[in-house]
């Protein structure tokens, strides 16, 4: 990982050093570069490496040849490189953050990894793989995930991806009570898709919504719009959209789309 190891230690440890060419340098290493000689090196996050050493992995993968620091002798080396970035490298070349040799070098064949929020078909059975790690890590039995919230999942924006996906269904297997996960098991996280409000999903359903749910899954706006008839009589807008998590704006908007109204008597 080119961004967790500091600019200063990181050319030694991809390139190795002779004993004694630094302070600390008590015996040789060898480097990463040269330990995965006839392997492969993964650099990940390869757009935080410092441009002075990106000149130098340069080099190697060109000529084939590593040099350890402080050391006067060449190695061989046959290491096929595969690198990863979070960010867009040809608008980091551009903005002359990342080397355009390098970049042009390593471009040989290039994998796009779409965004979770793309990939649909692949939430549930993430979710799914998540919830057997989980369980089988903390010791508890396997939960069941309800269709409905499978289908919340799928709606989500996933900004944070797989890692959000991960921590999201490990948590619900850690608060989870009972066999099948519950409204309860996610509370305080967000799962509606990006908009001008966002749906916290709440700790107590109303039991009619529940019995609904066992016969049919509830779509997100089923579940707003049951969510308000239940609530609307005992609170006011501010409170309502504070436990819907969205804003009064967004509140009235349904209210009007769907003709619900705090008065009975106006209800369509």
């Amino acid at each position: 990982n080119c961004g967790a190891i500091p600019a200063e230690l990181l050319e030694s440890e991809l390139f190795g050093h002779a004993k004694g060419a630094f302070t600390g340098a008590v015996q040789a290493s060898d480097g990463l570069i040269r330990e995965a000689s006839g392997g492969t090196l993964f650099l990940d996050e390869i757009s935080e490496m410092p441009l002075a050493i990106q000149v130098k992995l340069l080099r190697i993968i060109q000529e084939r040849q590593v040099r350890p620091l402080g050391s006067s002798q060449t190695y061989t080396t046959d290491t096929r490189f595969i690198a990863a970035s979070n960010r867009n490298l040809k608008l980091e070349v551009e903005r002359g953050a990342f080397r355009a040799d390098l970049y042009y070098r390593l471009n040989v064949i290039t994998i796009q990894v779409p965004p979770l929020r793309e990939r649909g078909s692949d939430i549930a059975l993430l979710a799914r793989h998540f919830l057997e790690t989980h369980s089988r890590k903390i010791g508890k039995a396997l939960p069941q995930l309800r269709a409905d919230y499978q289908e919340l999942l799928v709606r989500y924006d996933w900004p944070g991806n797989v890692r959000e996906l991960e921590n999201l269904i490990e948590r619900a297997v850690i608060l989870a009570e009972s066999e099948v996960l519950t409204t309860a098991d996610f509370t305080g996280i967000l799962l509606l898709p990006s908009s001008d409000a966002a749906l916290a999903v709440q700790p107590e359903v109303p039991r009619s919504m529940l019995a609904q749910a066992d016969e049919r899954p509830l779509s997100i706006e089923e579940y707003i719009k049951e969510f308000i008839l239940q609530h609307q009589d005992r609170h006011n807008e501010n409170e309502l959209a504070a436990m819907l998590g969205i804003g009064r704006k967004a509140l009235w908007m349904r209210r009007r789309l769907w003709g619900i109204y705090k008065d009975r008597d106006h209800r369509t």
